[in-house]
């Protein structure tokens, strides 16, 4: 082999270790964000449904049904 081809195959192995690390942590980074777009949208449903629990007990204490679309996400109200 000469000293061009050793080169070659040296870069060439380097650039593919280089390429997996990165590759691996751009992997990890999409699942971490993947994860917090789940929690997030467990925490917003949550958090609709505490709103319309006490869009209920709004309506049911102070006003009628109007006070309780107020408190409901706009697609839920038009139904």
């Amino acid at each position: 082999m000469t000293k061009l081809q050793i080169l070659n195959s040296y870069l060439t192995e380097r650039l593919m270790v280089v390429a997996q690390e990165i590759l691996d942590i751009v992997k990890e980074t999409v699942s971490e964000y993947q994860e917090e777009n789940a929690r997030t949208k467990r925490e917003n449903e949550s958090l609709r449904r505490r709103l319309r629990e006490f869009g209920l007990e709004i309506e049911s204490t102070f006003f009628g049904v109007h006070g309780l679309l107020l408190f409901l996400p706009l697609e839920e109200s038009l139904s």
